[in-house]
């Protein structure tokens, strides 16, 4: 208002007049009180013109607020006059009711906040009741909702039901939108509010037996396709009434929730086994979903539920991501597939996030709990209409589990397949090929430490976005495999049964991965073999660049982003690792990157400053 106020006297008056000076000095000293200086501006002269002198009144009362004196605000805002043809009268009673308002955010004791709570309220519903205070209505409205969102959430439901539902209100629409989002986020116990939005969302979002209830008799007191929704989302599968909801999403015809109301109604056939009906009404929803990815993912995700072949799982478990985020942040995507909004940090650290359809969680754990090694292997050898880098996927995968497993017939069967399938890793197969017998397990973890990316189990979502042979632990990854970071367990979720696997295949695979998580996690099984095979007089030639980039490795697993910043563990493989080089391959150019930076390590252990717990700090090149 005051911009506006300052524009009206320079066009009355002009910019370099008294009158501007005077008003502009005094609206000067009303923001600067807001560092609590409690400068207040004087009287008006007395000779000035009459509207520099009663803006003087409403400044006066400005300043009071801006300072933190509330109480003296609100009285000066009360003996302003009330005239709606003048701003300063106009907002004067609104502003009443703010300094009410802040009076009591700085009670200290609950009953005095309440009372004054009241106060406000009270006066802000008599603000809003004077038709001449129009203009001031929207300002006082969010006011006076914000406090029945504490003292009277079913008087601020229903005003705000009302405002959202009516096509009229789109001047304060985000507004009314974001204090309906606080309503609903402290509903506490609101169950029956009178306003229909709010008791469609309350029912819709709670459940148990009463929320069940509700929805059933407002969908046969209203038939309404939203409260239908409602009923379906709540119904179980033996309840009596399911036959009537059934038939009636059969019947609905278009209406802006037929596909809502197809979801629930097949997801509702699924749970009464009747699953051929529930694929049929998914498989018709697709066209209708153009545009909208993140229901053409949900509804992807309950029918790959009962998927029959692996190729129709693979159909509905590949999906195009709404949008990223990681575990500790999320954000939205400038465009559907862009770079992050929030930030260049996101894809300097992780890269940019990849255009294509990814893995779907429940197929990805189907895929590695399910599908034993022999079928598996099957997969990745003779799935060549899967996308290039799920098809590398699926060969890399398969190979190490078959080393992992010590089955050498599947190993170099997947080896000849990875050749052609995964240029990057092309000449390392051929090593592994090439190795004899005695030699081949050192060989294949020599190959698994040159690419960190490469592991035992298939990955959904993003999974490793950086190159296969980068040292780096992104945070969307663990190199090799590790257990599962929410519940310390190894391997993959334990399946139900599926439509695409037998009952053998399933105890099969469950057999395999028992010897596969009792090896540990995946980088103390490849240290302990390349120890094996390398801390021994005269050991296999390749043991040199094994053991550089074990030991390199397993620091940059503690140091996570970093391996030029490393910490020495008595009891780690770069600790072992370095001696066992400088004894037996001094001369090779793993053993001369190797090198222990002594003086900084010193400095490090004796700096009171050091970060990382109480061991020696050791530093090595890269």
């Amino acid at each position: 208002m005051a911009g506006e106020r300052l524009q009206s006297h320079i066009r009355q008056f002009g910019a370099r007049s008294r009158e501007v000076r005077e008003w502009t000095l005094a609206q000067d000293k009303v923001f600067s009180n807001c560092d609590g200086s409690g400068l207040l501006p004087q009287p008006a002269p007395a000779d000035i013109h009459p509207v520099i002198r009663r803006d003087r009144d409403y400044q006066v009362a400005a300043a009071y607020f801006s300072g933190g004196r509330f109480e003296e605000a609100e009285k000066a805002f009360r003996r302003i006059p009330r005239d709606p043809s003048w701003p300063g009268g106009l907002w004067a009673p609104y502003m009443v009711g703010r300094s009410l308002l802040w009076q009591a955010r700085i009670a200290q004791d609950d009953a005095l906040y309440r009372a004054k709570l009241h106060r406000a309220q009270v006066h802000l519903e008599a603000v809003l009741q004077r038709d001449d205070l129009a203009p001031t209505h929207n300002a006082a409205r969010y006011l006076l909702l914000r406090i029945l969102i504490i003292t009277g959430q079913e008087a601020a439901s229903r005003l705000l039901g009302v405002r959202l539902m009516s096509p009229l209100r789109t001047d304060s629409r985000f507004q009314d939108l974001s204090q309906y989002f606080q309503l609903l986020d402290n509903a506490g116990g609101l169950w029956k509010p009178r306003d229909g939005l709010t008791d469609w969302i309350l029912t819709f979002q709670r459940s148990g037996l009463e929320a069940r209830e509700h929805a059933y008799a407002r969908w046969r007191e209203s038939g309404s396709v939203a409260w239908l929704v409602a009923a379906l989302r709540h119904a179980r599968a033996d309840d009596a009434i399911v036959p009537e909801l059934l038939e009636a999403a059969s019947q609905l015809a278009a209406s802006p929730g037929w596909a809502t109301v197809r979801y629930y109604q097949a997801r509702l056939l699924a749970e009464r086994e009747q699953y051929s009906d529930a694929r049929r009404v998914l498989d018709a929803l697709p066209p209708s979903l153009a545009g909208r990815p993140s229901s053409a993912n949900r509804v992807a995700a309950l029918r790959l539920k009962f998927a029959e072949t692996f190729e129709e799982a693979m159909r509905f478990g590949l999906r195009k991501p709404a949008g990223f985020g990681t575990n500790s942040s999320s954000g939205r995507t400038t465009s559907l597939w862009g770079a992050f909004s929030w930030g260049d940090w996101m894809e300097a650290t992780y890269g940019p996030m990849p255009d294509r359809e990814m893995l779907h969680p429940e197929l990805a754990d189907a895929l590695n709990a399910s599908v034993p090694l022999e079928r598996f292997s099957r997969m990745a050898v003779e799935s060549e209409d899967l996308p290039q880098w799920l098809r590398q996927e699926f060969v890399l995968t398969a190979w190490t589990r078959a080393v992992v497993l010590e089955r050498w017939d599947l190993a170099r069967t997947l080896a000849e397949q990875a050749r052609s399938v995964v240029p990057a890793a092309a000449a390392s197969m051929d090593e592994f090929l090439a190795a004899p017998p005695e030699s081949r397990i050192l060989t294949a973890q020599l190959v698994l430490l040159r690419f960190p990316g490469i592991g035992v189990a298939i990955r959904s979502g993003v999974g490793r976005n950086a190159p296969l042979e980068a040292l780096q632990l992104d945070g969307l990854n663990w190199w090799w495999w590790k257990d599962r970071y929410e519940t310390g367990e190894f391997g993959p979720s334990p399946q139900k049964s599926n439509g695409w696997t037998t009952a053998q295949e399933r105890a099969q695979a469950a057999q395999e991965w028992k010897q596969i998580l009792a090896l540990g996690e995946g980088h103390d099984w490849l240290y302990a073999g390349i120890l094996q095979h390398c801390d021994k007089e005269s050991p296999p030639p390749a043991c040199s660049e094994a053991l550089y980039r074990a030991g390199v490795s397993q620091e940059a697993i503690g140091f996570w982003h970093d391996p030029a910043w490393l910490d020495l563990d008595v009891d780690g493989m770069a600790y072992r690792a370095g001696p066992i080089l400088q004894l037996y391959f001094p001369r090779t150019v793993w053993a001369q990157r190797f090198v222990v930076d002594v003086e900084w390590a010193e400095k490090a252990w004796q700096s009171p400053d050091r970060e990382y717990g109480s061991r020696p700090y050791v530093r090595y090149p890269r």
